[in-house]
């Protein structure tokens, strides 16, 4: 089952609950995510680069689960901010 909610850039997002409960977990227990690499960067794309994601990332010191990556990669903004500071 499917659910549609905003992210923080005001986009809707359709997604399951279960990647909905652990958007909710990572930002409730700011938890400490590192080493974020991102793919699928296409510059003809620039600025919006709207087909970059996630593919690795640290939760707190361990390798990222393909579910803590899918609710990573539902917060644009922060897909954003790490293609960013992959490019400059």
């Amino acid at each position: 089952m499917q659910t549609t909610w905003k992210n923080s850039c005001g986009q809707l997002l359709r997604t399951t609950p279960q990647i909905n409960t652990m958007i909710t977990t990572l930002q409730s227990k700011n938890v400490m995510l590192t080493d974020l690499v991102a793919d699928g960067i296409d510059m003809r794309d620039y600025p919006d680069f709207a087909d970059a994601f996630i593919t690795s990332a640290s939760v707190d010191g361990r390798e990222a689960t393909e579910d803590e990556l899918d609710a990573i990669n539902e917060m644009s903004e922060l897909v954003y901010e790490t293609v960013e500071s992959q490019l400059y």
